[in-house]
C-alpha cells in the first residue's frame, strides 16, 4: 500500500511529468540521423592553423596573403583573431595598414585602409556538399559592420549565407542562397529574419541542407526554407566581419566571437 502511495504521488510529481512528456516524443531520435564530421570548440591557446586559413581563401592559397575586396574599407590580419575563454574572437578595430586590394578590372593594387578585422574558413581543411552546419555566434556591432557566416565553393558562387546582419539594431538577420545559372547569371533568393534582438547575444545558427531543400534555423527553429535555388557541389565555412561603408566612432572596435562549430552529414538508413 505505501509503495502504491508513493507512486501515485510521483506521478503527479511536475518534473516526472515532463519527463514522460519528452520521453513519447523520442527527442534523441533526430541525433541519431547525424554523423559528426567536422567539430570546433577553440579550447587552443592559439587557432588551429591545420583545421584554420585566414583571409580570403585564393590570397592564402596562391601567394599566402591576404586581400581586400573592391568596395571594402577592411584589411584582414591574423593579429585580429584571438583565443580567449574558448571562444574565437575576431576584433574590427581602427588601424591604418597598407595591404592589397582585388578589382576585377585591375586586379591586385596596394592602397592604403582604415580598418583592419578577421577571416577565418575551412578552404584548405574541410570541405561538404549536403549535412548540417551549425556554430554558437554572437556578435556586438551591425550596419555597416556586416557579421558573416557563410558557404562557399571553387568560385564566387554557389554561395551560401547562412547568417549575415544587415540592421543597424541588431533586430534583422539575412539568409540565402547566391548561384549562377546555365546562361551564366547569377541568381539568389535572399531572405530577412526578425523577430529577436540578435545583437549582443549567443545563438546557433544551423543550415541543413539536401538535394531537396536548404533550412535555416535559429536556436532550432526554422526560419526560412529554399526548395528551387539548390547548390550541388562542396563547399567550406567562412566566418568574417567586412566594412563595406566607414563605421561611425563609436561602432569600433567591434568582436564576432565563435563559441563552437559543428558539421554533421545525414547517416544512411
Amino acid at each position: 500500500a505505501q509503495l502504491i502511495h508513493e507512486f501515485e504521488s510521483l506521478k503527479k510529481n511536475e518534473e516526472i511529468i515532463w519527463y514522460l512528456d519528452k520521453k513519447k516524443n523520442n527527442p534523441f531520435k533526430e541525433i541519431r540521423k547525424w554523423a559528426l564530421n567536422f567539430e570546433e570548440d577553440f579550447d587552443g591557446l592559439r587557432l588551429n592553423q591545420d583545421k584554420w586559413m585566414t583571409g580570403y581563401y585564393w590570397g592564402k592559397a596562391l601567394m599566402n596573403e591576404t586581400y581586400a575586396l573592391a568596395g571594402e574599407k577592411q584589411l584582414f590580419k591574423d593579429d585580429n583573431i584571438e583565443m580567449r575563454d574558448s571562444i574565437a574572437r575576431i576584433t574590427t578595430r581602427r588601424e591604418p595598414v597598407k595591404g592589397k586590394q582585388w578589382d576585377p578590372q585591375h586586379g591586385f593594387t596596394v592602397r592604403e585602409f582604415e580598418y583592419t578585422s578577421g577571416l577565418i574558413s575551412t578552404g584548405q581543411s574541410f570541405r561538404q556538399k549536403h549535412g548540417k552546419f551549425e556554430a554558437k555566434v554572437r556578435f556586438s556591432e551591425c550596419s555597416p559592420v556586416i557579421n558573416a557566416f557563410w558557404m562557399v565553393g571553387e568560385k564566387m558562387t554557389p554561395q551560401i549565407d547562412i547568417f549575415k546582419t544587415t540592421n543597424t539594431k541588431g533586430k534583422t538577420l539575412e539568409c540565402g542562397v547566391h548561384l549562377t545559372d546555365e546562361k551564366g547569371e547569377v541568381q539568389q533568393k535572399i531572405s530577412r529574419i526578425t523577430g529577436a534582438k540578435f545583437k549582443d547575444k549567443f545563438f546557433i545558427y544551423s543550415l541543413e541542407w539536401s538535394e531537396e531543400a536548404i533550412i535555416w534555423k535559429i536556436n532550432g527553429l526554422e526560419v526560412h526554407r529554399e526548395t528551387r535555388l539548390i547548390p550541388a557541389e562542396p563547399m567550406y565555412l567562412v566566418f568574417c566581419t567586412t566594412l563595406p561603408e566607414n563605421p561611425a566612432e563609436n561602432q569600433l572596435p567591434a568582436n564576432l566571437e565563435i563559441d563552437w562549430i559543428r558539421c554533421y552529414s545525414k547517416k544512411e538508413e
